[in-house]
């Protein structure tokens, strides 16, 4: 994917502002317009507008009910839409996870795990090939951290061309899950306390591993081992083995959208560092599939 330049960033920027300024907030779609451009602006290094977001809340009746009525609209836009519109949606979708996870005042409290659900959505849609089209335009121009990555902002691929790479690649499949994995849209309430501390909590750290210790057989015999650790200074240790059936090992893994580091000096070793995340990001990554890639291009999800 292309790097825009930094021009076309700043004549981005100036857009956004343009735009939010000139938003006279009337309704609960100009709300969710303001968080929409404001995230993406935070996304760019500027959180003038989410500072603001308290005040233009304050002028409006009911805000957060009305943004929450509209992010309930959008997920039926989500599941009815398709073409461009389908890849609108999903950028407001990456917007609002955006505005929601770097809000400095925390006044967007409220509206994180329903943006959270939303995301887990948008992810689930197949995007056909016009609305793979915008979000790539989208992930070009807004530099989304990763810890925050919609999947498809990471890997904006449309049904069409994942046909067209299934036929030219023989082994090209889709993740094959190794365990059953239950759906949370974050880490429960009374554990995103135990993210805040120096070290991860032993309760915390005992109920991630049991979550991600498991086995799997894939088609041609290979066996797969995996399991995840939590260390004390907050990195995720992630090990996979490959036996019997074909040589096969791991080359890569990634914790939901967010890269992890190959260990050059143990195969099947990755590493995630967390130190520098903030509670919540943390609870996010904890919940997340861990999707490993094998050397013959077959990936698993543990």
């Amino acid at each position: 994917m292309n790097q825009p330049t930094s021009d076309a960033r700043l004549e981005a920027m100036r857009r956004f502002r343009g735009e939010l300024d000139a938003l006279a907030i009337a309704d609960a779609d100009d709300l969710v317009r303001y968080l929409s451009l404001a995230g993406r602006l935070a996304a760019l290094g500027e959180e003038d507008h989410l500072r603001k977001w308290p005040k233009v809340a304050q002028g409006t009746v009911n805000a957060v009910a009305a943004v929450l009525g509209r992010i309930a609209e959008l997920e039926q836009q989500l599941l009815e839409d398709e073409g461009e519109l389908l890849g609108l949606a999903v950028c407001l979708v990456q917007d609002l996870r955006l505005a929601v996870a770097r809000d400095p005042s925390g006044f967007l409290g409220e509206l994180a795990h329903p943006v959270e659900r939303l995301g887990e959505l948008a992810d689930e849609i197949p995007l056909d090939d016009e609305a793979a089209e915008v979000v790539a335009g989208y992930a070009e121009l807004v530099p989304v951290p990763p810890e925050f990555r919609l999947g498809h902002v990471a890997d904006p691929i449309g049904i069409g061309a994942l046909a067209a790479v299934a036929a030219r690649v023989p082994d090209a499949s889709p993740i094959v899950p190794l365990r059953r994995r239950e759906v949370k849209s974050a880490v429960e309430e009374e554990e995103l306390a135990l993210c805040a501390g120096v070290a991860p909590a032993e309760s915390l750290r005992k109920r991630f591993e049991n979550r991600h210790a498991c086995a799997g057989e894939l088609a041609g015999g290979a066996k797969v081992e995996a399991w995840a650790r939590l260390h004390d200074d907050w990195s995720m240790a992630i090990s996979v083995r490959v036996s019997g059936g074909p040589r096969l090992h791991a080359v890569s893994a990634r914790v939901g959208t967010c890269p992890a580091d190959r260990d050059e000096q143990a195969e099947g070793m990755f590493l995630v560092e967390m130190a520098a995340l903030s509670p919540d990001a943390r609870s996010r990554l904890l919940v997340e599939p861990i999707v490993v890639t094998l050397s013959d291009g077959r990936r698993v999800s543990f």
